[in-house]
């Protein structure tokens, strides 16, 4: 799962960065709020919390 997470956030960001289409930037940044909520809400496991975890802190820290 990590790796889909990952492609996805990268694909996303590639849309939002550069802002230069404003309804592709708004639809990217709805997906990615949806993701991490996806993501959030439901932990199914110990493991899952802390992939997000570590997730959001690279994404965060500029790491991802």
């Amino acid at each position: 799962m990590a790796k889909f997470v990952y492609d996805v956030f990268h694909s996303l960001h590639r849309e939002v960065v550069p802002g230069t289409d404003k309804e592709v930037c708004g639809e990217a940044l709805a997906s990615l709020k949806e993701l991490v909520h996806m993501l959030s809400t439901a932990p199914s496991d110990e493991d899952q919390v802390e992939f997000l975890r570590g997730t959001l802190e690279n994404i965060i820290s500029g790491k991802l």
